[in-house]
């Protein structure tokens, strides 16, 4: 019975994720489109610019959204209410400290702005600007621990439907605001409106489904309990402010070495690639609340043989977007947003193999988050990113654009690439991460190969029409690399376990037809 509910509830998160994903994505460049058209690149710069900076101090929240869903997998499985509104009670307190911490420390920076922005001509009301897109990141950590807990209880479909009602508004805004007043700063207002109303409507929804939040609002951790939180806590902040530096940086680096507007170009690449690595997320954070209970609830070798088939889905999913970025992206720009805005063949494909170095570790991250070995991983990412932003400043001088994305990949591959799955294999399943180094590479030539045979039979069709060849290529990545995999992988244990389980519910859902058709 555990196990159908965990299945199901995996199955129910997943379909939410990838649905409502895709309408947020077609949402997302349908608004960029008219952004493009209405303000320009400019405009697209300063937003990608100062979203990185705010990024940066997503530092404030020291992984607490991670810390607390691994605290709540196991209270989650006892049913203890008491214990879970005692967490809660905790974090909001934390929250709504971070909050302000936030609010101080982006306020402090505004005098550094003039360093960090590199436009040929000054922009009125930058300050402004800085000030909602400020606004808009604190409003964002006013609520957020209670949704938490409908992600650790696995129904993380919940929050996904809720922010794809927001996401449609905002999109109906947006494009109302650019098309009858292209006002910057309306349009950043809305934003803050649109977060502040999805954040209050997901907490009615959680204390709704949790009404004992209410009854045990004095409930309190044990100080032996606080302690290891804030053991916790300490060891993924090292994690976290690697990782924050890593991936918030780049547009700073390229807007001091290159230019501002240079950010709203590339930001249409990063933003394709942002949009798809978050529906990557969405699906693997839809099963990570499935894993930490499988953790909780199965051996070692279990969770291993979990860990391998998982793996397979990964690399599946990553490659074949992948090889979609390579051929798909330059026709897509230029479809959307005109040639001008078309970069570099050779950025794109350090941009594709930013996005599957990064990627491809997404069960890595699953089976760290949910095992709880956040102090022995904290140091890696800020290995990592000493050596991101030391090679960033050298290739960006010398190569520009291209050598901070460059810059990226290295740094990545240099030691978390080994290290990472040096300490969950030994860690999590006590195996030596051979196999994985193993897999790894055979998976990347595959990748390459499945890549260049794609991009091959995408070369040789006809260029009639840009459209229509858009359509044929994108047909054909559906088809070649899905298709290949499937052969290769075809009697693996992961497609074994995938068709077993469809097979279940296929069988539960014939079964159910039979029952009501001899009831009727």
């Amino acid at each position: 019975m555990e196990k159908q509910s965990r299945i199901k509830n995996t199955s129910r998160n997943l379909i939410y994720a990838i649905v409502l994903q895709v309408i947020k994505v077609v949402l997302v460049f349908l608004g960029r489109i008219i952004f493009v058209k209405k303000l320009g690149a400019t405009y697209l710069g300063i937003n990608g610019l100062f979203s990185n900076i705010l990024g940066i101090l997503s530092l404030a929240d020291l992984g607490m959204v991670t810390v607390l869903m691994y605290s709540l997998y196991k209270p989650l499985a006892e049913n203890d209410e008491v214990k879970i509104s005692a967490y809660m009670n905790f974090f909001k307190r934390v929250y709504n400290t971070i909050a302000i911490a936030v609010t101080v420390v982006g306020i402090a920076l505004i005098p550094f702005l003039k360093y960090l922005v590199n436009l040929p001509e000054e922009m009125p009301n930058i300050y402004l600007y800085y000030i909602l897109l400020l606004l808009d990141s604190v409003v964002s950590y006013l609520f957020v621990y209670k949704t938490t807990l409908l992600s650790a209880d696995q129904k993380m479909y919940i929050i996904n439907k809720y922010d794809t009602i927001i996401q449609f508004v905002l999109f109906i805004m947006h494009t109302a605001i650019l098309l009858i007043t292209s006002n910057f700063t309306l349009y950043l207002l809305s934003n803050v409106i649109c977060t502040l109303v999805g954040n209050i409507l997901k907490v009615r929804k959680t204390q709704e489904i949790y009404p004992y939040l209410k009854e045990n609002k004095k409930a309190t951790l044990p100080k032996e309990e606080r302690k290891n939180l804030f053991t916790n806590l300490y060891s993924l902040f090292f994690y976290k402010i690697g990782s924050v530096i890593q991936n918030n940086t780049d547009n700073i680096l390229i807007s001091i070495f290159v230019g501002t507007i240079t950010v709203g170009y590339y930001s249409n690449y990063s933003t394709i690639i942002l949009n798809i690595t978050t529906a990557l997320s969405l699906v693997f954070t839809s099963l990570k609340a499935s894993v930490g209970n499988y953790v909780v609830s199965k051996d070692t070798k279990d969770q291993f043989r979990m860990f391998n088939i998982l793996e397979v889905y990964n690399f599946w999913l990553v490659a074949f977007c992948s090889i979609s970025f390579v051929v798909l992206i330059p026709d897509f720009i230029n479809i959307c947003f005109g040639q001008e805005y078309v970069l570099s063949f050779s950025l794109l494909i350090w941009a594709v193999l930013n996005f599957y170095t990064s990627n491809i570790r997404q069960t890595m991250w699953i089976y760290r988050e949910t095992t709880g070995i956040f102090k022995k991983t904290r140091h890696i990412t800020i290995v990592t990113s000493i050596l991101n932003i030391g090679l960033s400043i050298i290739f960006g001088y010398i190569y520009g654009l291209s050598g901070i994305i460059f810059a990226t990949v290295v740094s990545r591959m240099a030691y978390a690439w080994w290290k990472e799955p040096l300490i969950v294999y030994k860690d999590c399943f006590g195996e030596s991460p051979v196999s994985y180094f193993i897999n790894y590479i055979k998976r990347i030539i595959l990748a390459v190969v499945l890549c260049a045979i794609t991009y091959g039979v995408c070369y040789i069709i006809p260029n009639i029409n840009i459209y229509v060849s858009f359509i044929l290529k994108a047909f054909i990545c559906l088809i070649v690399p899905n298709a290949i995999i499937l052969l290769i992988y075809k009697n693996s244990e992961a497609f074994i376990y995938l068709k077993e389980n469809i097979l279940k519910r296929g069988r539960k859902q014939d079964g159910r037809l039979l029952e009501n058709n001899e009831n009727t």
